[in-house]
């Protein structure tokens, strides 16, 4: 062989090298992104399932709650138990919960969740930053991090005469909200996912709907 063959030789071996190296480090680079996209996703699956744990604890304090009790949990103040820090809103500051402001159906929105969920009975008291435990077990969402959830009522924007402060129910409807979320050991929110239902307590007695505690994307009712 050449003198001249060789150095194409070898200048083709080398850019050869080179666009496999290339090609190494993006495949390496596209895996360490999907390992990061399947960790967020579990994440955000296992808030799910937090918000849902929520929302049937919130449905069986509701179903448990009198009719003429509806407006009195709209009008509950939080400032009553004292200040509560929402872990999920990523925030260090203390942020009560508020109800919508009237005339916008726009309002009735993530910023604006109504005001805690009480639960009644031996242990009293805002529904705020319960923590469950986490039913994933994989290496995308590791040890050391926790579940929690927390409830709150707020009432239909369909209601005319709702109002900034709860402003009572007149339509013996509600909302309930269950925000639930995946934190790290030093309290930061890593994922949030908010679920809502409506809870209809006009009709005829009857029992709870059979959809409730069952179907993770129907409506339990109750009437009472």
């Amino acid at each position: 062989m050449r003198r001249g063959e060789r150095g194409v030789a070898l200048i083709t071996v080398i850019l050869i090298l080179l666009v496999l190296t290339v090609m190494g480090i993006a495949a390496a680079l596209l895996m360490t992104q999907e390992d990061r996209t399947s960790a967020r996703q579990e994440m955000y699956k296992a808030a799910l399932y937090a918000a849902e744990v929520g929302l049937r604890n919130g449905e069986d304090i509701l179903r448990n709650t009198p009719v003429n009790s509806a407006s009195a949990l709209l009008l509950y103040n939080p400032t009553a138990t004292g200040t509560i820090r929402e872990i999920w809103r990523d925030s260090t500051a203390d942020e009560l919960p508020r109800h919508p402001p009237c005339g916008d159906a726009r309002n009735w929105n993530a910023t604006n969740l109504g005001t805690y969920l009480v639960r009644g009975g031996a242990t009293p008291g805002p529904v705020a930053n319960v923590r469950v435990p986490i039913a994933v077990a994989s290496a995308s969402v590791p040890t050391g991090k926790m579940a929690f959830f927390s409830l709150y009522v707020r009432n239909n924007p369909e209601d005319l005469a709702v109002c900034a402060g709860g402003g009572g129910d007149n339509d013996q409807i509600v909302r309930l909200i269950s925000v639930g979320w995946i934190s790290n050991l030093d309290g930061q929110a890593l994922a949030v996912k908010i679920v809502e239902e409506e809870f209809n307590y006009a009709g005829v007695s009857q029992a709870p709907s059979s959809q409730l505690q069952v179907n993770q994307g129907g409506t339990g009712q109750g009437i009472l």
